[in-house]
This record gives C-alpha cells, structure tokens and sequence, in this order.
C-alpha cells in the first residue's frame, strides 16, 4: 500500500539512501564513474536532503510502500506556483505509480491555496526523467540553463512547467459524474 505523507527530520536517513540510489542509478549514463566514487557524493546527498527537511520555504513529501520509504518530492509552493525541486523514487519502485502521486499531491496543494502553475528543471541526459514529465501532462517551455554540478561534465536542464485547470473555489472542488444504470 503506498501512503503519501509530509516528511519529518526522522525520515533524513532514508530519504538520503532513497536519493543516493536513485541518482546512481538515474544519472549513470551522465556521469562518469568517478563522480559516483567521490568522498563527498553520499554527503552531498544527505546535506540536500537535510536542506530539504529544514528550509522553511521548502515542502517535502515522503512516499511510503510497503513499511519503508520509497521516494520523496520537495517543492516551494506559493500562491504565485511552485517549483518542483527534487523528485527521487529508489529504482525497486521506479513504474510503481509512486513518483505520479507525489507530483499530484504537490499539485493538489498549490491547487489548494489559489495556485495553478508548476516548473520544474530536467537534465538534457536524463530521457526517462523528460517521459515522466511529459506523460504528467507537463510541457517543455523551450528555457534552459547549465547543470554545473562538475565543470568537466557539462550538461543542460530544460525547463517543465504544467499549469492546472481553474477551479472556483467558491463553488467547491469539482465531483466526479457518476452515471446509474437506471
């Protein structure tokens, strides 16, 4: 059973595992095995986590299956939109639905306040990173920018935003239509 929920300062260990692995994984085709190899590579992924869970700017939520933690997503949400930061699935659940809910309850809660208009920024080498966004009903907004992590590794994010349907909010939250067969 998958239960999104907002991450606590008990969830920074599994996050940074969760984070680590996923980048591995995810990226292991943009960078070089030497990157992977640094000293700093599993700190730098625990200080981000850490940013995530402490900045108060910031809101994080935690997928959690089977009694573990599966992914996590980090957003600033505003009234004005919000910036997804981060999303990370650990590969065993990758295709599992998991990433899809955090986005749409980071939706659901930009909805919530008046918002409607996501972005977020993916790596030019990360093709099922651009698919995943693009089956969300998220689009390419032509922008781009440099990804400066390594300076011997240069790459490019592109720019993904999703802008959400109006809802009246003084009519309430719109209801499914349910048809009976009589």
């Amino acid at each position: 059973m998958l239960a999104i929920r907002r991450a606590t300062l008990d969830d920074l260990e599994p996050m940074t595992s969760v984070y680590t692995a996923a980048w591995r994984r995810g990226f292991q085709d943009m960078f070089t095995d030497e990157v992977f190899a640094r000293n700093d590579f599993a700190s730098d992924r625990a200080a981000e986590c850490r940013e995530a869970l402490t900045d108060n700017l910031t809101d994080t939520f935690v997928a959690d299956g089977h009694q573990s933690l599966i992914g996590f997503a980090s957003a600033h949400i505003q009234r004005s939109g919000a910036d997804l930061e981060d999303i990370w699935l650990h590969p065993s659940s990758w295709g599992t639905g998991a990433a899809a809910a955090l986005v749409s309850t980071i939706e659901e809660t930009l909805r919530s306040i008046g918002g409607n208009r996501l972005t977020t920024w993916v790596p030019e080498d990360s093709p099922s990173g651009r698919r995943f966004f693009d089956k969300l009903g998220w689009r390419a907004t032509g922008s781009t920018e440099p990804l400066s992590l390594y300076a011997d590794q240069p790459n490019r994010l592109f720019e993904y935003e999703r802008v959400l349907a109006a809802v009246d909010m003084t009519r309430g939250r719109p209801r499914p239509v349910v048809t009976l067969p009589f």
